[in-house]
């Protein structure tokens, strides 16, 4: 009885061990196809920043939607209040970009896929990386002892380095993230095309921009939003604005606060 009892035990082993195996593939399998996208086929939004030592400047959702190829741009605004009356801006990385993406998608009432963050060195570096091009410079400041405005013909890196973290501006009067849109605009213009699909792969996933960026894009990711972008020119643009109140009183800035802290409607529908 001892041997039958100790070989029903050992089957007993081997065949949960299967099962939870088995179970273990499956989950991991839903898991992978849970996460991942395919830009390319599918509609995807991702949360693009640009931060200086750990200050978020700027951050833009970017909606694409290929089936319909629209590709949608919402600038989130400076200083943005949440319900707590904490800085949206201020939770990163004190609380981990997951406070960013959970509050921002409850304000737009849609899914946020990815996320990049990007240092001002990595802009700097992408930039100098892609090559010069032309930029219409809103807001007046000064780099290296030089007053620079209006039209750049030739912004690079270093200049959009300066641009971004320069302290002179009237922040009652300036918007680092509408001037963030603004430059991306210019950026895609001239770089996403297929002339330069490959190149702009390259500099993305090269080592030394993964080492000056946040995200939770994978080479892959990064790929397949490049060759997306590369018929950029034949996607309709559409820009959408976050409805709120702006607040100037007793501050040397501007405040804004959303209308709808937790949206039942996708604002890019």
């Amino acid at each position: 009885m001892k041997i039958k009892f100790n070989l029903f035990l050992k089957s007993f082993l081997l065949s949960f061990a299967a099962f939870a195996l088995v179970a273990c593939i499956i989950l991991v399998s839903l898991y992978i196809n849970a996460v991942s996208i395919e830009p390319e086929k599918e509609e995807t939004t991702v949360l693009l920043g640009i931060a200086d030592k750990e200050k978020l400047l700027s951050l833009t959702v970017i909606n694409f939607d290929p089936s319909s190829t629209k590709i949608s741009f919402l600038p989130i605004p400076d200083n943005t209040l949440l319900e707590s009356n904490t800085l949206l801006q201020a939770t990163y990385p004190t609380a981990s970009v997951d406070t960013v993406l959970e509050s921002i998608e409850l304000i737009i009432g849609a899914e946020i896929d990815r996320y990049a963050i990007l240092s001002v060195d990595a802009l700097a570096y992408a930039v100098n990386e892609m090559g010069g091009f032309e930029y219409l410079i809103p807001n007046k400041f000064v780099y290296n002892g030089k007053l620079y405005s209006g039209p750049e013909r030739n912004m690079n890196g270093d200049l959009a380095r300066a641009m971004f973290t320069y302290k002179g501006y009237d922040m009652k009067k300036v918007s680092i993230s509408d001037m963030g849109l603004s430059f991306l605009y210019s950026f895609l213009s001239k770089f996403a095309n297929s002339s330069y699909t490959y190149k702009m792969g390259e500099v993305l996933t090269s080592d030394t921009m993964l080492r000056l960026i946040d995200t939770d894009l994978s080479d892959k990711d990064l790929l397949a939003y490049c060759s997306l972008l590369s018929r950029y020119s034949s996607y309709s643009i559409n820009e959408i604005k976050l409805m709120g109140t702006y607040h100037d009183e007793a501050s040397s800035s501007i405040y804004f606060t959303p209308n709808n802290y937790n949206s039942d409607k996708n604002i890019f529908k």
